[in-house]
C-alpha cells in the first residue's frame, strides 16, 4: 500500500489561534519527524496563501512541495488531487478539524483511500468544533489514531532499522 503525510494548512495566521496550539506544534513536529526518518511521502496544502501567509516556518524542515489552495477539500484543487491520487493511503492532520480535514477526510473516503487521521495533531479554535469533527470522520469510516501510534505501526516491529530513532522522537 503507497502511503503518504497530508499536512493540511499549518498557516500562521491560522495556527497561532488553534486550541492546545503549542501541544499541537510539538505533536505535528514529532510525526513530520517520523515520517521523514520512514522516508514516508509528504504532500502539504495551503489555504488562500494570499490571505492566510505561507506555511508556517517550524516546519519548514519538512517540507518538501507545497500545494496553494482555495477550496477547502483539498481534492477541489487539480494539481493537489492529481498528488495525492497517487496514494493509496492518507495520514492525515491539519487544521482546522471541523472545515478543510473533514471535506479532505470525507471526499478521500469517497474515493475509497484508506484514511488514517492522527488526532493529536488535529486541530480547530474551538475544542468542541473538533470533537465534533473527530467523531464524525471516525463515524465514516476514518481510523482515528495518534502520532505514536501511528509511527509504531509503521514500524511494525523493534527490529525495524528506524525503531532507535522513531523511539528517541517520543522520549
Amino acid at each position: 500500500m503507497k502511503t503518504a503525510g497530508l499536512m493540511i494548512d499549518f498557516q500562521d495566521r491560522i495556527l497561532n489561534v488553534m486550541s492546545g496550539r503549542d501541544l499541537l506544534i510539538k505533536n505535528t513536529q514529532i510525526l513530520l519527524n517520523g515520517l521523514k526518518i520512514l522516508n514516508i511521502n509528504l504532500i502539504t496544502s495551503e489555504q488562500n496563501p494570499q490571505k492566510l501567509g505561507a506555511t508556517s516556518e517550524i516546519f519548514s524542515p519538512f517540507l518538501g512541495k507545497i500545494y496553494a489552495k482555495n477550496e477547502f477539500s483539498c481534492l477541489g484543487n487539480k494539481a493537489l488531487k492529481d498528488e495525492i491520487l497517487k496514494f493509496d493511503h492518507l495520514i492525515v492532520f491539519g487544521i482546522e478539524a471541523h472545515i478543510c480535514v473533514l471535506q479532505s477526510v470525507k471526499d478521500l473516503l469517497k474515493m475509497g483511500k484508506k484514511v488514517t487521521l492522527i488526532a493529536d495533531a488535529v486541530a480547530s479554535k474551538d475544542e468542541q468544533n473538533r470533537q465534533i469533527a473527530l467523531n464524525l470522520m471516525a463515524n465514516l469510516g476514518a481510523e482515528v489514531s495518534c502520532v505514536q501510534s501511528v509511527l509504531f505501526e509503521i514500524l511494525k516491529t523493534s527490529e525495524h532499522q528506524n525503531f532507535k530513532e522513531i523511539s528517541k522522537l517520543i522520549r
